[in-house]
C-alpha cells in the first residue's frame, strides 16, 4: 500500500489530482472527519463524489481549487451531511421535533478537533 500511496508522508495533507477532473484528499482521519470535510467542500461549490475512512473525492479541475476551498473551512462549522428523514435516523427520533433531532445528530457527528488537526497540516499537492 505504501508503494501505491508514495505521496503519504504522515505530516502533510495530500491532495491528489487524477487528471480526469477528480481530486482526492487523503486526511486518513476516519469517516466522520472525511464526511465533514466532504460536506464543507461542497459549500463553496465543489461537487463531492464520495468519502471513506481514509480519503474523500471531489470533482475539480485542479488541486489548487481544492486547496483554496480547504483554506476556507472553519473546523467548528464542518459537519457531515445529515439524513433527510430525522425521525428514522435516531432511535427515538419519532418522539422528537425535527429541529431537536437535527441538533442531536449535529452534536453526535461533529468532530471539530479532528477537522482542525487535519487543517493544521501543510497541504501537499500531487498531480498523478
Amino acid at each position: 500500500m505504501r508503494e501505491r500511496l508514495a505521496f503519504v508522508d504522515g505530516r502533510s495533507l495530500p491532495i491528489v489530482a487524477d487528471g480526469d477532473d477528480q481530486v482526492r484528499v487523503w486526511p486518513f482521519a476516519g469517516g466522520l472527519a472525511s464526511a465533514s470535510l466532504a460536506r464543507a467542500l461542497t459549500l463553496p461549490g465543489l461537487a463531492s463524489a464520495q468519502w471513506d475512512e481514509f480519503s474523500l473525492s471531489v470533482r475539480a479541475r485542479s488541486t489548487d481549487t481544492v486547496a483554496r476551498a480547504i483554506a476556507t473551512i472553519n473546523p467548528a462549522d464542518a459537519r457531515p451531511s445529515l439524513p433527510k428523514n430525522m425521525s428514522t435516523a435516531l432511535k427515538f427520533g419519532a418522539c422528537l421535533p425535527n429541529s431537536l433531532a437535527t441538533a442531536v445528530l449535529r452534536a453526535r457527528t461533529a468532530v471539530p478537533a479532528a477537522v482542525a488537526k487535519i487543517l493544521s497540516r501543510p497541504i501537499r499537492q500531487v498531480r498523478s
